[in-house]
């Protein structure tokens, strides 16, 4: 049995239609990997631009609080990102550490005041009690 041509010219077409499909998608695979790439890297950013926003405020207010002296206290409200693995409060400085990938960021945000006390981890958003102590640490807490 002879093919017919008209039956070639149908295989041809279907052929070269999966051969420029491949091409199109070997082309467009490495494109949107970059833009995968791209939007991570934008998210990452945010997070940690949401908890240094989270750590001035917590330290503007100790700060203030500081200042005034026992029994000052004020309440602030902050946006905790996700991927907070632990805090540090120190001496000088107010710290989250933050999960990148399989990376880890410290951000840091340095204080007048010895501070005490603990932070949220986990996303959301919370009330925070930063108040003046007689021994001259300000303490910070209560998550709601």
């Amino acid at each position: 049995m002879k093919s017919s041509p008209a039956g070639r010219r149908v295989s041809q077409v279907s052929i070269e239609f999966l051969i420029v499909s491949a091409l199109v998608l070997l082309i467009l695979a490495p494109l949107w990997m970059s833009m995968l790439r791209a939007i991570q890297a934008q998210q990452d950013d945010l997070r940690v631009s949401q908890a240094r926003t989270a750590l001035q405020r917590i330290v503007q207010s100790a700060d203030l609080v500081y200042v005034q002296g026992a029994p000052a206290s004020v309440v602030v409200t902050v946006y905790v990102p996700s991927g907070v693995s632990n805090y540090s409060l120190l001496s000088n400085e107010t710290v989250y550490i933050l999960a990148l990938g399989s990376a880890h960021t410290d951000v840091v945000e340095p204080t007048k005041t010895p501070l005490s006390g603990s932070l949220p981890t986990t996303e959301g958003t919370y009330k925070l009690i930063v108040k003046a102590e007689a021994t001259g640490i300000v303490n910070v807490t209560g998550f709601s």
